[in-house]
């Protein structure tokens, strides 16, 4: 794994009253990922995970108002806005692989993940794993995977519906 950044000339996004943002590209084993990186150097670091189909744009207004204090890494995942399609389908375990070793690589320290929608679920997924990178916090925005807390009269109606009714 290498980390090939260029932000001075790499390509650079402008959005509408925001100034330009330096983006740079991250390989890892044969892989480019798109990240953008807001806030001061020294900052603690804050990694923010967009959902299914979406970008890192859906999160800049959020890493814009924590940047600073926070240095804010906003990933495309693989597939979406900037970041190329894997070579083959991918599942949870290999986002979160790739992440892991983008974290590894760049951030020095401890990281806080933000995660929204299946960027809450790939989150998750590292949270949980003994072998992954340093996460400090984990703050999920209506992750998908994760079941909602049902009360019992939730749990007593659903029953209900699945009893046949002889009339």
């Amino acid at each position: 794994m290498h980390r090939n950044a260029f932000p001075h000339t790499g390509f650079l996004e402008l959005i509408s009253c925001y100034p330009l943002h330096p983006t740079f590209g991250f390989s890892v084993t044969n892989y480019t990922l798109s990240v953008e990186v807001l806030g001061p150097g020294e900052g603690p670091a804050l990694l923010l995970l967009h959902g299914w189909g979406r970008s890192r744009r859906d999160m800049r207004p959020l890493a814009e108002g924590l940047a600073p204090p926070f240095r804010a890494h906003l990933v495309d995942l693989p597939g979406h806005g900037a970041s190329p399609d894997p070579p083959e389908p991918w599942g949870v375990p290999e986002h979160a692989d790739v992440l892991n070793a983008y974290i590894h690589d760049s951030i020095p320290s401890t990281v806080t993940v933000v995660g929204h929608s299946n960027g809450g679920r790939v989150a998750l997924y590292m949270a949980g794993d003994p072998a992954s990178a340093p996460i400090e916090r984990l703050a999920l925005i209506s992750p998908s995977g994760v079941a909602p807390e049902r009360s019992w009269a939730q749990r007593l109606r659903a029953a209900l519906a699945l009893v046949p009714i002889n009339i």
